[in-house]
């Protein structure tokens, strides 16, 4: 079981990062156009600054997923390495729970909410409803949300393979 739930991580790790190269790919060719375009044409291109801003939005968005695949995000270790492996995974399962309940009430109900919300409100130059750029909120969130719930899983399966190696 361990070895599907990783399996299914690094492919959801794999999809992210093709999709971050493209958008990153698309972020410098706009990024060389407006250099372009305001320096030596003397005339920037407004529409691409702000679909630079939308993309810059996404791609944090979808890096954050990836960085809670590999637990890569800020964390303060000091307690976890001061305890004895069992109470470690306690911990582990309830700051799981807490980043999970936090992600549910802010990014996927909030971000629903505010991406229902604005559909009417438009952007200025693009012309695209305000929820589709804030979308990506409760789509990443539901993403961590998978993620975490994989975690969860693969932490009490380790736990279940330490009280059968113990006995």
């Amino acid at each position: 079981m361990n070895d599907k739930i990783i399996q299914i991580q690094n492919f959801i790790n794999k999809l992210i990062f093709i999709i971050l190269q493209i958008v990153m790919f698309c972020m410098v060719f706009m990024v060389v156009g407006q250099v372009f375009s305001r320096y030596v044409l003397n005339s920037p291109n407004q529409i691409v600054e702000e679909l630079l801003r939308f993309s810059l939005i996404w791609a944090v968005m979808l890096g954050s997923i990836s960085c809670f695949i590999h637990d890569e995000h800020i964390s303060l270790t000091l307690l976890l390495d001061s305890v004895s492996p069992k109470v470690n995974k306690i911990i582990q399962f309830c700051i799981h729970l807490i980043v999970m309940g936090f992600v549910m009430v802010i990014m996927v109900y909030g971000g629903l909410n505010l991406s229902v919300t604005t559909l009417g409100q438009l952007t200025p130059l693009l012309r695209l409803p305000m929820g589709v750029v804030y979308s990506i909120i409760p789509i990443s969130g539901t993403m961590i949300l998978f993620v975490k719930s994989l975690q969860v899983i693969q932490l009490y399966l380790e736990c279940k393979n330490q009280e059968k190696a113990a006995q």
